[in-house]
């Protein structure tokens, strides 16, 4: 019934794209509105932080010729994998996207469980709430999170993900953010679904949040960062950057988001006269 139900939840998701898909698309300059070229980072940056995302979708003793030193950690009930590494005196840690067939999993409560709920760390009277599937990921491993980066309190954070990955580092972001606010933390993310209730999302705002901290970059018309639609009353929060140019309101692609991503920042990296041999990841 379990399955029959979220299979369901996950046809109804498909067809409200075709409705929803129109407010979905970011503007396409960069930087967007309200920010600044500063808050973008440079060719360089931005890629390594990309290598680092792809660096946590499994384990491996190095990473090309980065000479990073990997700390993974992860919790195998929920198929969630995340790497620490503190890289030229930033503190990163990265969290792994969809791994394998899950994607195709219609009964993984860890992906369609697109339920609001409480975190299990926030107190009784918390109004925060946040897609259940995602939540599930994230507190299997943020008291691994937790310790590692309060352990670097002293160095400038950046928390990043792609896609699943994406949403549960938003939520480490918030954690921490709310932990310790006087971190000096950055989140980047790629291709990330919404996570957040559109009423949190809009709490978070009027109490502050700064979104110039929280960059996303989603490429062309990719499907995912329009996953839940909102009429299920999920949103986004951060600086949303667009790499190629959308190709019309409800065309979304697969490809756009895997591996059309890693290509355009591939493009972006070579513009730029640099190659991966160059820089070693």
């Amino acid at each position: 019934m379990r399955v029959w139900r979220v299979s369901v939840l996950v046809v109804l998701s498909f067809g409200g794209l075709l409705l929803s898909s129109c407010a979905t698309t970011p503007p396409t300059p960069i930087p967007p509105p309200g920010t600044s070229e500063s808050d973008i980072p440079d060719a360089l940056e931005l890629y390594q932080y990309w290598a680092f995302v792809h660096a946590s979708f499994r384990e491996r003793e190095q990473y090309r010729d980065s000479g990073w030193v990997l700390d993974y950690f992860g919790d195998a009930d929920t198929n969630i994998l995340a790497l620490a590494s503190e890289i030229d005196g930033v503190y990163h840690v990265a969290f792994r996207g969809t791994a394998g067939g899950e994607f195709l999993a219609w009964g993984n409560r860890f992906i369609y469980a697109a339920r609001p709920r409480r975190p299990r760390y926030h107190a009784p009277e918390s109004t925060f709430r946040a897609h259940n599937g995602f939540l599930l990921r994230y507190e299997a491993v943020r008291q691994d999170v937790l310790s590692r980066v309060l352990a670097h309190r002293d160095m400038p954070i950046v928390i990043a993900g792609m896609s699943a990955g994406g949403a549960v580092a938003l939520l480490a972001y918030l954690d921490l953010l709310d932990i310790a606010p006087d971190l000096d933390i950055r989140l980047v993310s790629f291709s990330p679904p919404r996570v957040l209730t559109a009423r949190t999302a809009a709490s978070l705002r009027s109490d502050g949040l700064d979104e110039t901290r929280m960059l996303t970059f989603r490429h062309g018309n990719e499907l995912v960062p329009a996953l839940p639609p909102r009429f299920l009353g999920f949103s986004h929060v951060g600086t949303f950057v667009q790499t190629g140019r959308p190709r019309g309101p409800i065309t979304l692609s697969f490809s756009d988001h895997w591996p059309g991503i890693r290509d355009e920042l591939l493009e972006i990296l070579a513009e730029s006269g640099l190659t991966r041999t160059e820089i070693g990841f």
